[in-house]
């Protein structure tokens, strides 16, 4: 079963999710992408009407990210993860950017815990309603709120790299289809469609896509290799116990896998849902940081 911690990253990168196709942009593969601090081709001048950036109680132990009808609540978090989340890979992945391929940063950056209150304008809240918009549009929101009230500034590299591809197992996909018509317990809304529900009986994601699933279940460790999607599978699924397999490359693996893989266990968990990982070359994205400085006074 999940960690009240690692369910709170696991929902922060699921809301990153892109719908790029693996392989778009490999002739970038070699280049440099320089990104200016409010760039967004297809976010316009999106922005939070209203953001407070503050450092948390260093006494407090409390730690929580929410999406909400109007806004973004962060609560005693460190802004790596969040950058991280703003600037999703534009080419070779339909999972969001990890943790761990942010360089170039401060120490601060992902020691010092910020809470932040953002609202979204009026004009705003028809599309951000839409989990099919929603999830863009909180991504372009964030650049927006590091480039004014962080200066950040930054660029991405992408390099042929090891790689994984989740591909359907040899006996084929045993995944459960979501039904529309079932009745679910409550839980928590995915800003990308679907939601999680945690119980004494484990952990649940319920009408997901397989990027969706992916990005949660591989929120958790450094060192992982990026894996794409190539099941081709385009449903929504349940999937149960979802913590069962979470990522961990801190220990040598066994039968073939090394430390920058993710534990056979997590491949065996995927195994369960006939899914299995290939190691694979492809293009690795980086997103690098040549200046940011600690957020300006609200």
């Amino acid at each position: 079963m999940m960690t009240s911690k690692w369910r709170t990253e696991c929902l922060f990168f699921a809301l990153g999710v892109t719908g790029l196709t693996p392989g778009n942009g490999t002739a970038q593969v070699s280049a440099a992408v320089r990104v200016h601090k409010a760039s967004a081709a297809t976010a316009g001048d999106l922005a939070f009407e209203v953001v407070s950036i503050r450092l948390s109680d260093p006494q407090s132990s409390r730690h929580d990210l929410k999406i909400t009808a109007d806004g973004y609540h962060v609560l005693g978090l460190p802004l790596l993860r969040q950058i991280a989340n703003a600037y999703s890979p534009q080419i070779g992945t339909t999972v969001p950017l990890a943790a761990d391929r942010v360089k170039g940063y401060p120490a601060w950056v992902a020691t010092e815990n910020y809470d932040i209150e953002a609202k979204i304008s009026e004009s705003d809240q028809a599309e951000w309603q839409r989990p099919q918009t929603r999830a863009a549009m909180l991504r372009a929101m964030l650049r927006q709120m590091f480039a004014e009230r962080c200066h950040l500034k930054a660029h991405r590299e992408v390099k042929q790299g090891a790689v994984y591809s989740l591909v359907i197992g040899r006996n084929g996909p045993k995944l459960k289809e979501s039904d529309p018509n079932e009745v679910h317990p409550a839980g928590t809304s995915l800003p990308g469609g679907g939601f999680l529900v945690t119980d004494a009986k484990g952990t649940t994601v319920y009408d997901a896509t397989i990027s969706s699933f992916l990005a949660l279940v591989t929120s958790v460790g450094s060192g992982l290799r990026p894996i794409e999607d190539d099941t081709g599978l385009t449903g929504r699924y349940d999937f149960t116990d979802t913590g069962s397999g979470s990522a961990d490359s801190t220990q040598d693996g066994k039968d073939g896998t090394v430390a920058s893989d993710p534990q056979p266990t997590f491949s065996s968990y995927l195994k369960k849902f006939g899914l299995e990982l290939v190691p694979s070359t492809g293009p690795v994205e980086t997103l690098v940081i040549d200046h940011i400085e600690r957020p300006s006074a609200n």
